[in-house]
């Protein structure tokens, strides 16, 4: 097609509309269709190996719905189409850039130094910073590693951690920098890719630098005790896709009221199906909306405190507890953030009002 030298390209995605031969055999025997996290990933890579300087004038399509058998979408066509242009931002990917040398250029980011040494950036979309003023270092290892037991429980068995919301990196770095006889196999996921590059770049510790360059260029890490497999994309996706189970889970959602997609209800409950019965669930963020998701998500959770510093946490095992209050409800795990917050307010309005 692209020797052709077209003047641009639609891309459709497969509908099947009613009353057509191909809606026969969908009734005859239903065959795969794709949902919009799945459709975006295909397409992507189709973008990619498309030639930059063609247009690409549509990259999904609209059936009336009362005509529509498969597959059913939730997300706008307007919201699809930001959430591909932002992947592919957040992934460093572009358009054609598997088949021509692009050259990807980052910005430069405002570097802000901690109190223990570690250092952070100045987030602009979210309008504060990644970590807690106390530090990366003292957070990863005062409330991950501490409160997961980490360490002792490497000193018995292998152990499997998901961290979720990768970032800047520190919550694995102190978990591979830990002395251990048995092996620490971590996957990572996040949506931003540029972090991780903005990190290496900075971050003092020379080693640490070189493990992260790794992860940025490779997607992976190994040495003789650990294994890091990065993932990008938006966690909601990317946790549907997980095969394993895990001993520990770290959640780091950043500032809760700009990330309530990683803290909904919707997304504890996958979560709940991912923990070992006996694991433990380390969540940077002790909200009453995180803790009534938690409790009815069949977790028990304690709030964390660390002394003499502004880093705050929960706790959390497989269990039953009631908790009163209203928590972010994402059940398709495609609403933007500020409509979980838009939602959640009016539910709490109406309570409110009823009482």
């Amino acid at each position: 097609m692209v020797k052709l030298n077209v003047d641009g390209i639609k891309i459709h995605n497969l509908h099947i509309i009613k009353n057509t031969m191909l809606a026969k055999s969908y009734k005859e025997k239903k065959f795969k269709t794709f949902n919009e996290y799945e459709y975006a990933e295909e397409l992507i890579y189709l973008i990619r190996n498309i030639p930059s300087h063609i247009p690409i004038i549509r990259i999904s399509t609209d059936s009336p719905d009362e005509s529509l058998i498969a597959p059913i979408w939730y997300m706008q066509k307007g919201q699809f189409s930001q959430y591909v242009n932002e992947q592919m931002i957040y992934r460093d990917l572009r358009q054609g850039d598997l088949i021509e040398n692009i050259n990807i250029k980052h910005e430069s980011e405002k570097i802000i130094h901690l109190d223990d040494g570690s250092v952070t950036v100045f987030d602009k979309k979210h309008k504060d910073y990644y970590h807690a003023k106390s530090g990366a270092y003292k957070q990863a290892n005062e409330l991950f590693l501490k409160n997961s037991k980490l360490s002792d429980k490497l000193k018995i068995r292998n152990i499997k951690l998901l961290d979720i919301g990768f970032g800047m990196g520190y919550n694995s770095l102190c978990a591979i920098a830990l002395k251990k006889s048995k092996k620490l196999e971590i996957t990572a996921l996040d949506k931003n890719k540029n972090i991780i590059h903005t990190s290496y770049k900075n971050i003092k510790n020379k080693n640490e630098a070189n493990i992260l360059k790794q992860i940025y260029k490779n997607s992976s890490y190994l040495d003789e005790n650990n294994h890091i497999k990065l993932i990008l994309g938006d966690i909601r996706y990317t946790l549907t896709t997980l095969k394993d189970t895990f001993d520990i889970i770290f959640l780091d959602p950043f500032i809760h009221t700009q990330n309530a997609s990683m803290i909904s209800v919707d997304v504890f409950k996958i979560l709940n199906i991912l923990l070992k019965d006996d694991g433990v669930l380390i969540c940077s963020n002790s909200a009453t909306a995180t803790k009534v998701a938690l409790s009815q998500s069949c977790f028990k959770s304690t709030s964390c405190n660390i002394q003499n510093s502004d880093i705050k946490g929960l706790i959390a095992v497989k269990g039953s507890e009631i908790i009163d209050g209203v928590a972010y409800q994402d059940p398709y795990l495609i609403y933007r953030d500020k409509q979980l917050l838009v939602n959640r307010e009016k539910v709490i309005n109406i309570k409110d009002y009823n009482k």
